[in-house]
């Protein structure tokens, strides 16, 4: 069916030729919110053979769910709703995609201009609704035959370039609509009909956006070659970063320097097993020995964010040269560390590293941490042989047991944290997501079953009781989601972090307004929207749910019950233990 040719009204016809040019560009998956003024949009997702639909009542987890795609592929998803607080329902996912420079592309309807200001029912404005952190806002006009059709598409490719190029990140077309909103039929003029016919059939979109390339100046590689010649030895800080090729090269890059890498949890290198990765390096700098000794090292910071605050403790009192290579412009330095700042891939960073002049690195630095780090490894491993379940346990446990080929999504707040500190190694495929850009704990399962979809595998999901509760409506896309899905739900019935934060010490304020109890359990949310449910309280029944889950195609909810109290003593005994076998 030509959606162009057949369109019934000019709101259709723009409808349709925004769909298809975004099709054209690569885009597939639209996530719709059901509204009124956005049926032109939704008709023609819904009329087009090759759009992917997903359909979320709740435009929150909308937006959630098509940020955790982008952070999987790495390619936008779009999202489609209605005038009014549909549109503001967006804002945290746009935050969180913005930060983390993933693709996104809203498409809101809106009330024509002469229904603005003036009292008109869900109308609000909607213009530059979320601040800054779009890579571009424009405000479409109502469909016109006073305006090409040309100019829709190469909008349209604006936008695309604008969310996916060097600086990737949200962008945000704000559609208005006249009515008729329904396909009914109003005459089109042939001639402006006719204005379509070649892009119709060159088949591809109106502007071919080109890549955005990262090949560093000579004058930049000077000054590397320059600083590598003056470093025996360094340390490479392996950020957040979702593309695995990246990894490889980070990992190449070590070999050629023969310097130890720092892998946040995040990076796609934490769970890798080489020779080189220090897994372990958060508690490592329980050492104020090693510290001190590692904060005189030239560092290179590669990627994104990292979880770990004992390595920030350690830029804290750095001193030397610290350079931070990264694909997007964004600074990454809460410090003020940064000497130099590069923006380039990894892996060009590493092939324009090949021509330079080998490091002085004999690999003393990689091979006296792996001696600390093998004590490091038989203390939790000790500790971890214990009978009853504790939170530590959760992350050894499922690195150990998780499906090769499979997602493992993240929470904030204490999840994160316990993979990045006690995870241990697989030679497993696992592709790890979380939310960090600004490390909110909303919308938390909705990104994690949008970060498998995109990936299209099966999924692990760690989550606190607090970040449930939160986004626990999200559970209703389950409903016909094609992967299977475990939600190891760890339910300390309160906020866990901050019992290791300082306000901990302040009891008069701190249980009621930070602990904030409750008394949910969390069975009868799992029947409620058909998952199934176990609640194991040792080890060996947590192994056993978790591989009974994965023998099963459907989804399971494991509700792991525990005391906040008892796991802050248990992590600060852990680490004090570990303090004692450290310089």
């Amino acid at each position: 069916m030509n959606l162009v040719k057949n369109s019934e009204n000019i709101n259709q016809l723009w409808a349709n030729l925004i769909i298809e040019e975004l099709l054209r560009l690569g885009v597939e998956y639209f996530c719709i919110s059901p509204g009124s003024r956005s049926t032109p949009l939704t008709v023609a997702v819904a009329r087009h053979e090759k759009a992917q639909s997903k359909i979320i009542y709740d435009e929150r987890s909308a937006a959630f769910h098509a940020m955790g795609y982008a952070r999987a592929t790495r390619r936008p998803a779009v999202l489609i709703c209605t005038s009014g607080t549909a549109v503001a329902n967006y804002y945290p996912a746009v935050i969180e995609a913005s930060a983390d420079n993933l693709p996104l592309i809203v498409l809101s309807a809106d009330r024509p201009p002469e229904l603005r200001e003036s009292g008109a029912n869900q109308a609000i404005n909607q213009q530059s609704i979320f601040g800054i952190y779009p890579r571009w806002f424009f405000d479409m006009p109502c469909p016109d035959e006073s305006l090409a059709t040309r100019f829709i598409l190469s909008n349209i490719d604006y936008a695309f370039q604008q969310a996916t190029g060097i600086n990737a990140g949200p962008v945000h077309l704000n559609c208005m609509f006249r009515e008729p909103l329904a396909p009914e039929k109003v005459e089109i003029s042939e001639t402006y009909l006719a204005q379509s016919n070649e892009w119709l059939q060159s088949g591809g979109p109106l502007t071919t956006i080109a890549k955005s390339t990262f090949t560093m100046a000579d004058s930049v590689l000077d000054d590397i070659s320059h600083f590598l010649k003056e470093a025996p030895a360094g340390i490479i800080l392996a950020g957040r970063e979702e593309d695995i090729s990246e990894a490889d090269s980070i990992l190449k890059l070590s070999e050629k320097l023969n310097w130890p890498v720092f892998a946040d949890i995040t990076s796609g290198l934490r769970l890798h097993e080489h020779s080189n990765i220090i897994h372990y390096f958060d508690q490592l700098l329980l050492s104020e020995k090693l510290q001190i000794n590692l904060s005189r090292l030239p560092i290179f910071h590669i990627g994104g964010q990292l979880v770990s605050k004992r390595l920030l403790k350690l830029l804290e009192s750095h001193i030397g040269p610290c350079i931070h290579f990264s694909r997007f412009s964004k600074r990454i330095d809460p410090l003020h560390k940064v000497t130099m700042r590069v923006q380039t891939s990894a892996k060009n960073l590493n092939e324009s590293i090949h021509e330079l002049p080998k490091s002085r690195q004999d690999g003393v630095l990689v091979d006296e941490l792996r001696h600390f780090e093998n004590k490091v490894v038989e203390v939790i491993s000790t500790f971890s042989q214990k009978k009853n379940l504790s939170e530590i346990d959760i992350a050894r446990n499922v690195i150990n047991e998780i499906e090769n080929d499979s997602c493992l999504f993240l929470a904030s707040s204490m999840p994160v944290r316990d993979f990045d500190m006690y995870a241990g190694t697989t030679e497993k495929i696992v592709y790890i997501g979380s939310n960090r850009g600004a490390s909110g704990i909303d919308g938390t399962i909705a990104s994690a079953l949008g970060f498998a979809a995109g990936h299209r595998k099966p999924l692990t999901l760690v989550i606190g009781d607090l970040a449930f509760i939160h986004d626990m409506n999200s559970l209703a896309l389950l409903q016909n989601f094609s992967y299977p899905v475990k939600i190891i739900l760890i339910n300390n019935q309160g906020g866990g972090i901050f019992s290791f934060l300082p306000i901990a010490e302040h009891q008069d304020v701190f249980e009621k307004f930070f602990g904030t109890p409750h008394s949910f359990t969390f069975k009868n949310a799992a029947s409620l929207f058909g998952i199934d449910y176990s609640s194991p309280s040792t080890n060996d029944e947590f192994i056993q749910s978790y591989n009974n889950a994965a023998k099963n195609s459907s989804h399971w909810l494991i509700e792991v019950r525990t005391d906040r109290n008892k796991n802050f003593l248990l992590h600060k005994n852990l680490q004090q233990q570990i303090r004692d076998i450290l310089p």
